[in-house]
């Protein structure tokens, strides 16, 4: 008789995820652990989640958080994402949807902007250089040259018919970096980036 080994229990990938240390969850996520946890506290119960039918929920908020912010950090379609969560294309989707609309409806408390006496230096410096009022940041985008990477060249493809990423950067009113986002693939409008 031939003895049968039970077979090691593959592990979901938010298990894997959720298992990372802090470097790796930085290098995947482009922010540390504690952000994200500040992210799940800060939208628990404010992020709409729809049931299958039985009254079972599609995602925990954890993982719904996690596959849109794969989403925001990586320059990887829904499809791959899905495939990687073990969710449908149309669950990604309607995930990045749903957390985008959480965040804008919660900004004061997960968005930082200037306060005190920056967000006057800010102001005053905008109002002196440019005669510009109530402005505190000046944004933008641009295009960085890459070589055709290996998978999905044409994600890469600008505009302008060459391959590039897109870096958007927010500059206060002395040309200081406030925000720089970066890595989105160069066929991405600037105000999908934004």
């Amino acid at each position: 008789m031939i003895e049968r080994r039970a077979l090691p229990k593959i592990e979901s990938f938010v298990d894997i995820v959720l298992s990372y240390d802090n470097q790796e969850f930085r290098r995947n996520f482009r922010l540390s652990r504690g952000t994200f946890h500040r992210i799940v506290d800060h939208l628990a119960g404010k992020v709409e989640r729809r049931e299958y039918k039985g009254g079972r929920l599609q995602l925990t908020l954890e993982k719904h958080i996690l596959t849109a912010l794969w989403y925001f950090a990586n320059t990887e379609c829904y499809r791959p994402i899905a495939s990687r969560f073990e969710v449908s294309d149309s669950t990604e989707i309607k995930s990045v949807d749903g957390i985008v609309s959480a965040l804008v409806k919660n900004k004061n408390k997960l968005i930082r902007w200037p306060k005190g006496e920056q967000l006057c230096r800010n102001e005053n410096g905008f109002r002196a250089f440019q005669g510009m009022p109530d402005v505190v940041g000046a944004i933008d985008g641009t295009h960085i040259v890459i070589p055709g990477p290996n998978q999905h060249q044409e994600n890469y493809i600008n505009r302008k018919g060459y391959h590039s990423i897109v870096v958007q950067v927010v500059c206060d009113h002395e040309m200081k970096y406030m925000s720089v986002n970066n890595g989105w693939p160069g066929s991405v409008h600037d105000a999908r980036v934004f």
